[in-house]
């Protein structure tokens, strides 16, 4: 998937992405900060996320950039999976 969607992402975007790290955010954060005049920030927890996500809209999603059945069939069970361990939390 990544080859897929690695270019849709912002070059911002830190979140479970081979090749970036907490302290790439981290610097980035620190730069907003002091040189673009930002001062506010905001965290986000997206616990609740997965539970709430159509799987019908994912599917749908899903085959409009990967056209085998067998790949977005593997996918929705780990979304499915992600959703049963974060119940658990």
């Amino acid at each position: 998937m990544t080859l897929t969607y690695e270019q849709d992402f912002l070059s911002c975007s830190y979140g479970y992405r081979k090749g970036v790290q907490i302290h790439d955010a981290v610097q980035e954060l620190d730069y907003a900060i002091a040189k673009e005049g930002y001062q506010w920030v905001l965290e986000a927890d997206i616990r609740g996320f997965f539970e709430h996500l159509d799987h019908e809209w994912v599917r749908k999603m899903l085959r409009e950039r990967i056209a085998d059945e067998w790949s977005t069939t593997i996918i929705l069970s780990l979304k499915r999976q992600l959703e049963m361990s974060y119940s658990i939390v």
